[in-house]
């Protein structure tokens, strides 16, 4: 059994969202060292526009309406199997689909806004090529009605349990390349650059990003 929780505060532009995710986890054991799991989570969140980033471009665009908050709440649901070789699972988050709308007047359920509930199926699988080293590939599907599915998927591979590189792909967006030590039992660092390949990508993100991971496990 698992219990988490973590506060963010996200902020895009004119936009932010700030809320409290607590998640509640149960394993159940099965043959060989397998388990089977179960998982939820729920979320209190707060929307906000910055009004002033956005007067000079939008001026008093109406679909905006007056209120510059909005609080909802959600919940996810996933459930996954994993075994000493592979591990697969499907999830779903945005559930209850709560409404975001900015406008004031009258909306038709089309046109309202809502954070619309996203599907995801995962898998992975170990290769023991030597005593030493391990290639996992692994693959990420999401599905989100009205929306192209994305596809992720990469391999990654880890030798004697202390170093690891990988290369992943995300459909019509980048390629990653990938690389880390485990210092210690505790302590992990690597590093990451992506390489975004498609003009929207290249706006948004610009031609490339670089990532920096600093893991410490507490309780190992």
């Amino acid at each position: 059994m698992g219990l988490g929780g973590y506060i963010y505060n996200d902020r895009t532009g004119a936009t932010a969202r700030t809320g409290l995710d607590l998640a509640f986890a149960k394993y159940i054991p099965m043959k060989d060292g397998a388990r089977l799991s179960f998982g939820i989570d729920v979320r209190a969140q707060q929307f906000s526009i910055d009004r002033e980033k956005l007067a000079q471009t939008l001026g008093s665009d109406p679909a905006i309406g007056s209120s510059d908050n909005k609080f909802n709440f959600d919940a996810g649901f996933g459930i996954s199997y994993t075994s000493k070789k592979f591990q697969v699972g499907v999830s779903a988050s945005q559930l209850i689909q709560s409404k975001l709308n900015y406008y004031n007047g009258s909306l038709t359920p089309a046109e309202e806004g809502r954070l619309y509930r996203h599907y995801y199926l995962h898998g992975l699988y170990h290769l023991n090529v030597d005593e030493v080293t391990v290639i996992t590939p692994n693959f990420l599907m999401i599905y989100l009605p009205n929306a192209p599915m994305e596809f992720q998927g990469g391999v990654r591979v880890e030798h004697n349990q202390l170093f690891w590189w990988g290369v992943s792909y995300r459909a019509r967006q980048s390629f990653s390349l990938s690389a880390g030590v485990t210092l210690s039992k505790k302590f992990v660092i690597g590093y990451s650059f992506d390489i975004y390949k498609t003009p929207v990508s290249v706006y948004d993100a610009g031609s490339n990003a670089h990532e920096v991971l600093l893991r410490y496990n507490f309780l190992k």
